[in-house]
């Protein structure tokens, strides 16, 4: 029975890309709802809002920025793993 190889390349791109998607939806939805969501959590456990200590996840680009790093470091290692498995894949096949 013959295996189909793989194109190492184009499936680190596509799985890089597909990473780099999801993580920016994700990122986005924390970031509109994040505030919410620490102001939800403080006051549950009995912490105050920290408005005045710049802790919040939103404004000054303090939460955007990261996860825009996050994600593109994210989207080449993913990609970088998906082109090493195909390689690995079509040695072996």
């Amino acid at each position: 029975m013959e295996y189909a190889r793989l194109n190492a390349g184009k499936l680190g791109l596509a799985v890089a890309l597909a990473i780099l998607l999801v993580w920016i939806i994700f990122a986005l939805i924390t970031w509109l709802t994040g505030g919410m969501m620490m102001v939800q959590m403080g006051a549950e456990m009995g912490i105050g809002p920290e408005e005045g200590m710049g802790a919040g996840m939103i404004g000054g680009g303090m939460f955007l920025m990261p996860a825009l790093f996050g994600g593109l470091f994210s989207a080449i290692g993913s990609g970088i793993m998906a082109w090493l498995i195909a390689s690995i894949y079509n040695r072996l096949i």
